[in-house]
């Protein structure tokens, strides 16, 4: 028997929220349906409109912004200052897709009076992540809207009142719906992606969904993006500035309580400065707050991929005593004498555990970077910057590669991996063409 109502559960208390009801196959037909009509309406929209409804969704966001700062708390648990930080993360992409509504309107390359111009291809289904819950929607939400397509959203159900937000924000800033949020059991999204009212998919979450995600894509002839999980390497070399590298790798690893799939999983450090950059890692790692997991689940998944690791050799260099023995609150963990077969090294981490490898040389730094089926981020540390540029541009196997900072996305740069990280591109302008129709005309006297 099927399910027809679930419940948020807070990760600080682990107290039920609020109860919530999934659609029915007659409510989201009718979701579709109207998500369509609007797509028709949206798509002849001019630039000046277009320029306006994101002005008017950017100055929402702000208006908005302590009560979806406060929700992304309430639902996932992150910390008060990070879920500020989110809320205006949005807000500057939304900021920088306005800048480039001219560019969506000119021709491009223009030869005689033939030209290639960006066509929507209509409605898109976001199937998006906790983690993230207004950022990973926004910059997907965002390009699509802004080249014509509209945006069906199925977020996860642990944030679902953040996902009614965005739907009413949304409505308000264009005035009729262009974004439609649907609640949908994970088991039943393949119906939806089957719906001949769904043009395309975006999908951020884990690989093996990724899998499952394409394949249906696949079968039905539709286009999909996927960002999926990571095991960032972060190479520190010999000639690294310890302080700043511990600095910004415990930063990367204890962000949002590790639970980001492109944050620093996996810590490969020169034999020349071992000691001395898990001395300064430790300092830096007694410093942070932490927030809890976001579910009971992810708590259960570190300690077996820990344990795991400790029977296989790991050791543990450092632990936190700070967090309380309530709810999903989970202990800061750095460890030590870590290889390749381990799960800490091979699987993504979604939890505030650090695998260092140290006593390398640098060509075993950068082969042990790139054993890892993942490839989305990855970041070196060194004062020799040409070094360290031919490292991250021709050395390492990743969609984003940083030098002396932690890797983030950015809304002027193209996000996304390669290998079991997915494949596609989210942010900047390279995103435009992922979902949309890059029509040739050609006309002839």
């Amino acid at each position: 028997m099927e399910h027809t109502h679930f419940f948020t559960i807070s990760p600080i208390s682990g107290a039920k929220i609020k109860e919530y009801s999934y659609d029915s196959a007659e409510s989201i037909q009718s979701i579709l349906e109207e998500n369509l009509r609007s797509f028709k309406q949206w798509r002849r929209s001019p630039k000046q409109e277009r320029t306006q409804k994101l002005e008017k969704l950017k100055k929402l966001f702000i208006r908005d912004s302590q009560l979806l700062a406060n929700t992304i708390t309430l639902e996932m648990g992150k910390l008060p200052l990070e879920a500020k930080a989110e809320i205006e993360k949005c807000v500057s992409c939304i900021d920088y897709y306005i800048q480039q509504v001219e560019f969506i309107f000119q021709k491009q390359q223009n030869i005689g009076s033939s030209y290639v111009c960006y066509e929507p291809l209509g409605p898109i289904l976001a199937i998006m992540p906790w983690n993230f819950p207004f950022w990973q929607v926004v910059r997907a939400a965002i390009p699509n809207i802004l080249i014509g397509n509209t945006l069906v959203l199925k977020h996860a159900t642990n944030v679902s009142e953040c996902s009614i937000l965005l739907e009413r924000i949304f409505l308000e800033a264009f005035e009729y719906p262009v974004f439609h949020s649907v609640f949908l059991d994970g088991k039943n999204v393949h119906s939806i992606i089957e719906s001949s009212n769904i043009a395309a998919i975006t999908f951020t979450g884990s690989t093996n969904v990724g899998r499952s995600i394409a394949k249906i894509s696949g079968e039905n002839l539709k286009k999909c993006v996927l960002e999926l999980g990571g095991s960032d390497p972060y190479l520190i070399l010999h000639d690294a500035d310890i302080e700043k590298a511990a600095k910004l790798c415990a930063t990367s690893r204890l962000l949002n309580a590790g639970q980001s799939c492109i944050s620093a999983k996996r810590f490969l450090v020169d034999k020349k400065i071992s000691l001395d950059f898990l001395d300064a890692f430790k300092v830096e790692f007694s410093k942070r707050e932490i927030a809890p997991l976001a579910k009971e689940k992810l708590v259960k998944d570190a300690n077996e991929q820990i344990q795991a690791s400790l029977h296989l050799g790991a050791e543990i260099y450092y632990t936190s005593q700070q967090i309380k023995n309530n709810s999903y609150f989970f202990n800061p963990i750095i460890l030590t004498n870590c290889s390749a077969n381990m799960p800490v090294f091979q699987q993504e981490t979604f939890s505030p555990v650090a695998c260092v490898v140290t006593n390398l040389e640098e060509k075993e730094i950068i082969q042990l970077a790139n054993q890892s089926a993942f490839g989305l981020g990855a970041a070196v540390f060194s004062k020799d910057l040409e070094r360290a540029e031919q490292i991250a541009r021709y050395e390492l196997e990743a969609g984003t590669c940083f030098v002396n900072e932690f890797v983030k996305s950015d809304s002027a740069f193209p996000f996304g991996g390669i290998k079991h990280s997915g494949y596609g591109r989210e942010l900047s302008t390279y995103t435009l063409s992922e979902f949309a129709n890059l029509k040739t005309v050609r006309i002839f006297s």
